[in-house]
């Protein structure tokens, strides 16, 4: 029973880390798509005109947008690590603590 109850915990672990890393991974795509757009913008020939001017801030705007999301989401997910790992941790000593405590009753 106790294995179960862990082996779905281990899973729902597995399950919440690829959710996210594909969110990141997305967000990765699309800070990188808007990088080359941008680039794209600047070697563009001719003038730039007020609404050129206008996308490039757009674009620029919402790159910082998607570093800022990305640099929170890489933020929480440090924290998220340290807590399972305390977590880990207190697991860990409850278990030796069980173990020491049953070794002595028999």
């Amino acid at each position: 029973m106790e294995m179960q109850r862990e082996k779905q915990a281990a899973l729902g672990k597995i399950l919440r880390l690829q959710q996210q890393l594909d969110a990141k991974q997305k967000l990765e795509l699309e800070i990188q798509t808007l990088e080359s757009k941008m680039k794209v913008m600047k070697h563009m020939p001719g003038e730039q005109d007020s609404e050129s001017k206008k996308k490039m801030d757009e674009l620029a705007e919402e790159l910082k947008e998607k570093m800022d999301e990305l640099e929170a989401m890489e933020s929480l997910n440090q924290t998220l690590i340290i807590k399972e790992r305390k977590s880990n941790d207190e697991l860990q000593h409850a278990r030796k603590e069980l173990i020491d405590v049953s070794y002595h009753i028999d």
